[in-house]
Parts: structure tokens; sequence; C-alpha cells
């Protein structure tokens, strides 16, 4: 009996760590060599910005949401039915375009920083490094 409760309070954390979709706010962006947006002035640089902070807000959201819910299918999944834990998973995908988006996004901040652009204070969609 020890050695089940041993297993199991080893098992879950691990099954926590590993088998669930990351959540938007730990996926680091892919770097975006600003100069593609060089050409862009500053009202095209807005737009982007716009365009890509709002795609970036909605993948954040839905990668939170299925991370919460893959915390929770592990939890059940350990103490109820060890099958419900190959039902998680990553959305590898998703994870790639939002480090893409955030990648465009620090890219346009460059150029438009270059360009001195200012824009009207926004919501930034997450916080860059």
């Amino acid at each position: 009996m020890k050695k089940k409760i041993f297993i199991t309070a080893i098992l879950i954390p691990i099954f926590l760590l590993i088998g669930c979709t990351k959540s938007g706010d730990r996926i680091s962006a892919t770097y975006i060599d600003p100069i593609q947006y060089h050409n862009y002035d500053c009202e095209h640089l807005q737009g982007a910005l716009i365009r890509v902070s709002q795609k970036v807000g909605e993948l954040i959201g839905q990668l939170n949401k299925a991370s919460r819910n893959d915390k929770w299918l592990t939890a059940a999944g350990v103490i109820i039915l060890g099958p419900m834990l190959f039902a998680l998973g990553g959305d590898d995908e998703k994870e790639a375009q939002l480090a893409r988006l955030k990648g465009e996004y620090d890219a346009l901040q460059v150029i438009a920083a270059e360009k001195k652009c200012s824009f009207p204070k926004t919501s930034v969609p997450y916080e860059s490094k």
C-alpha cells in the first residue's frame, strides 16, 4: 500500500509537468528579423501591431484554457482513470504560431521605435523579454 502511494505521489507531478499544454505566457517569442518591416510607414506599423496583438491575445487565451483543462484531466486521470491521460497533449501548432506572432510583434516594435512612431497606448499582448 505504501509503495502505491509513493509511486502515485511521484507520478502525479510528473504527469502535470509533461503532458500539459503550455500556458500562453510561458511561450517565448521566436526571433523575427525586423528588416522585413523596414518599408512600412508608421500607419502600416500601427495596423500590423494591432492585428498581431489581437491574434496574440486570442492564442494566449486559447492556450491558457487548454492548459487549465489539461491539468484537470491529468489530476482526474491519475486519480480515476489512467486512460484519460492519453487525451492530454500540447497544441504544438498553436504554440509555434504564438511564438512566431510574439516575434513579429517584437520586430514591429523595433522598427516603430527606429522610425520614432508614436501610437496611442494600447494593451500589450505580452511582456517581451
